[in-house]
């Protein structure tokens, strides 16, 4: 009741202070901000999203456990690589993620990519624990939607609350820096001298300067560079003559193993131990798809799961499989005779979507119940040839919310997800929102908005 009354609310406020005066605010504070993805303003929506705070306990709570359980199969696989085969990391690929080997929680950050179901519950369809971008946006974005006049007004009546991500995200890699520094017996700088590292021209150079200015609020110096900028003289990582303590990798392993020689000089110096890279090549191990499989499938999770662990996994992680056409008899969705998995894929199309299994941005995925029996086949074959997992559909809720586009103000009905966020691969805080009119939530793919979250109560 409190949330219906809080959106009515809000939809009267809005009215009253002009739907197109709003829009118009906030496009040009995000152009001033620079919230832009490219050329476009990340946020069309003309409403944050706001969120029961017991709903977002239960978010952080499932979140933590998924994370425990994902932080299981690291340790399995620094133990024995060869017992993830299946999920058929390349030889290049293995190098970058043995960087981190000795690491216990290469992933500084992560965020948990959900789903919120009717009855209060989520559903996470993946971790990026490599670089997720969209963090610093949120955060600017909540700052903007309280500065609209109305806002303070709504925030006493309802005890609206956010959490803040940058500060926290910033506090996180001074202290795995100051770690690595100690695990080194290096005696660290007072603030170490940060690099923000992704290829030149990257389309969310926005989010990077509200990194550098956090950053630069901590007391650090900060450069934003590409791989080219780097060198590496044997004992020091330089960027523009400068030398580098800490790595704020957004450059995607992705994009490295295209052409690896282009960040030789960070390679060399992850190799000689040299520099600390927040958000190593083990998250890119993480970031694999193919590990909620590993959890979803009791035939392959780990054996030392505790009972909380495997309880939330039953009711938070979609029924998971890797493709592929010689494997072992699984159950179905729902349990129980095992079948073989292909017959269970092509019998079943209308609930399960086929995704890349280590690729980002929403590429490539095949949602079967908009696909005709023998294109399904036809890309159930290719997957199979290549790295996919097949995924249980997740029905997505939506939301009814004023939006601009083309400089009109419409209203629409949007899906979204919800996305906490993982700090140093122990505690959950924060979130992130995508709303979306397609059924693929990615700002990236270019249909969606982010949103910033508010806390109800």
């Amino acid at each position: 009741m409190t949330q219906s009354a809080l959106i009515r609310r809000w939809e009267e406020e809005l009215a009253s202070y002009g739907k197109e005066k709003a829009a118009a605010f906030l496009l040009k504070g995000q152009r001033k901000g620079g919230l832009m993805y490219g050329d476009r303003a990340v946020c069309q929506a003309l409403r944050p999203l706001f969120l029961a705070r017991e709903t977002y306990q239960i978010l952080v709570r499932e979140s933590q456990l998924l994370r425990s359980a994902l932080g299981r199969l690291w340790r399995d696989f620094r133990a024995d690589p060869a017992a993830f085969a299946d999920l058929r990391f390349t030889a290049m690929e293995e190098e970058l993620i043995a960087l981190d080997a000795q690491v216990d929680h290469p992933d500084t950050f992560g965020r948990i990519d959900g789903i919120l179901q009717k009855d209060g519950s989520v559903r996470f369809l993946e971790y990026n624990g490599e670089s997720p971008g969209g963090l610093g946006y949120g955060d600017a974005l909540g700052d903007l939607f309280e500065s609209l006049p109305f806002f303070a007004k709504l925030q006493k009546e309802f005890g609206l609350t956010r959490c803040k991500m940058l500060p926290r995200v910033v506090n996180t890699y001074l202290n795995s820096w100051r770690q690595w520094c100690a695990a080194r017996k290096v005696i660290p700088n007072r603030h170490p001298r940060v690099l923000i590292l992704d290829l030149a021209g990257a389309p969310t150079i926005g989010e990077f300067r509200l990194f550098q200015t956090a950053f630069r609020e901590a007391g650090c110096e900060v450069e934003i560079a590409s791989p080219e900028d780097l060198h590496f003289n044997g004992t020091t990582l330089v960027v523009k003559g400068r030398p580098v303590d800490l790595v704020y990798r957004r450059l995607l392993s992705a994009d490295l193993l295209v052409e690896p020689k282009m960040a030789q000089a960070l390679l060399d110096a992850l190799a000689a131990d040299r520099v600390f890279c927040g958000n190593g090549f083990g998250g890119y191990f993480f970031a694999h798809k193919g590990l909620l499989a590993h959890l979803s499938d009791p035939q392959r999770r780990p054996l030392d799961l505790t009972p909380a662990e495997l309880q939330s996994l039953a009711s938070s992680l979609p029924w998971t499989r890797i493709a592929q056409k010689r494997a072992r008899s699984t159950a179905p969705d729902g349990g129980g005779e095992l079948q073989d998995l292909e017959t269970i894929v092509l019998a079943n199309a209308e609930q399960l979507v086929l995704k890349p299994a280590a690729d980002y941005g929403g590429r490539d995925v095949v949602l079967g119940w908009r696909t005709e029996p023998e294109p399904w086949r036809s890309a159930w074959n290719r997957a199979c040839e290549g790295r996919f997992i097949v995924q249980a559909r997740i029905p997505l809720e939506t939301l009814a919310s004023p939006w601009q586009q083309a400089g009109e103000v419409r209203r629409g009905d949007f899906r979204f997800d919800l996305a906490p966020y993982v700090l140093g691969g122990l505690k959950v805080e924060g979130l992130g929102v995508r709303l979306s009119q397609d059924e693929l939530l990615n700002v990236a793919a270019g249909g969606g908005s982010a949103v910033p979250a508010f806390l109800v109560g």
